[in-house]
């Protein structure tokens, strides 16, 4: 048996790879802004998006991601937001330390 090792060949096939590759990672820095938008809400639709870069540019075996959600809670009504703070207030001036007794 006779083995060959064609450099030109595995010139060529390591250029595809790395062009494979960045494409894949050009793709995944495209769809980074378009998250939580129009189709890309839910957990499923990422994924399929992921899933469907990886196998369109054939680097499944390649890449690993993990979809992490982690929501940042905000409050828009200031009720929530002075519920939280009335008893600092009221434990404050029980105390004397408003900024109306420094001057009195």
């Amino acid at each position: 048996m006779i083995i060959l090792f064609d450099h030109g060949l595995c010139a060529r096939k390591r250029k595809s790879l790395d062009c494979r590759i960045e494409q894949s990672r050009a793709e995944f820095q495209q769809l980074s802004p378009r998250l939580n938008r129009y189709k890309l809400k839910t957990e499923q639709a990422i994924d399929k998006a992921c899933a469907h870069i990886l196998k369109a540019n054939k680097s499944e075996s390649f890449f690993t991601y993990r979809i992490i959600n982690a929501p940042v809670c905000t409050y828009k009504t200031s009720t929530a937001a002075e519920s939280q703070r009335l008893p600092a207030r009221a434990d404050r001036r029980a105390q004397g330390s408003s900024p109306c007794a420094a001057h009195l």
